[in-house]
């Protein structure tokens, strides 16, 4: 994916149980990693408007998610070094978070993607 581009999927959710899903979000979350501690940037979210209060047992729903329209330092990965090594990590991923009523056992998903740039 590029600056700017739409993310498209599609979120299928089975809920045997028909347990209340209060709501669905979407995060893209930038996660930079220069030493031994990642740190993250939530770049955009939203929520699946459609999946809302809903408990029916099989839920198959389109979502977007854009990435910004800036330039982002793409999807990359070092690690060397003259003196001393190092590891430089740059990942994105969209997070999905399903989130039910009455419960502590909210669902959330680590879904890599790819980022690049037009030079």
């Amino acid at each position: 994916y590029l600056e700017g581009e739409m993310i498209q999927g599609t979120l299928d959710i089975e809920n045997p149980h028909q347990n209340m899903i209060k709501q669905v979000t979407v995060q893209l979350i930038q996660s930079t990693q220069i030493g031994p501690k990642p740190i993250e940037n939530n770049l955009a979210q939203s929520t699946v408007p459609q999946i809302v209060m809903r408990r029916e047992p099989r839920i198959s729903q389109p979502f977007t998610s854009s990435l910004p329209d800036r330039r982002i330092t793409p999807t990359y990965q070092f690690q060397g070094g003259l003196r001393q090594s190092i590891t430089v990590n740059n990942n994105f991923f969209l997070k999905l978070n399903v989130f039910l009523e009455g419960s502590q056992a909210n669902v959330e998903m680590l879904v890599p993607i790819i980022v690049g740039n037009q030079q």
